[in-house]
């Protein structure tokens, strides 16, 4: 007989999970709220309230890392492009 040694989470853990992810990505002042009125609490949908919560924050940490989503600063539109020289504007060293 095999032994699992993963258990499956609890179903409210994975309910509580679910609905902080979701409400941390909706409305985040509301799960901020919420995971503060939670630190007291500690039931299964608390404790997996709390980790959506985090694991969303920790995924968007992720995403706002790559360099393309990031914010672009205030005086983008004022900035000039760099030229950028070909060979033809190579002049040739003339010894």
């Amino acid at each position: 007989m095999e032994h699992n040694t993963e258990q499956e989470p609890h179903p409210d853990y994975l309910k509580g999970f679910n609905e902080g992810y979701s409400i941390r990505e909706q409305f985040p002042e509301l799960a901020e709220a919420i995971n503060k009125a939670f630190e007291s609490i500690t039931s299964e949908r608390a404790k997996g309230f709390q980790a959506g919560s985090d694991e969303y924050m920790q995924e968007r940490e992720k995403i706002m890392t790559v360099p393309w989503l990031q914010q672009l600063p205030d005086d983008y539109d004022n900035i000039e492009p760099e030229q950028e020289k070909s060979r033809d504007d190579i002049e040739p060293e003339i010894e």
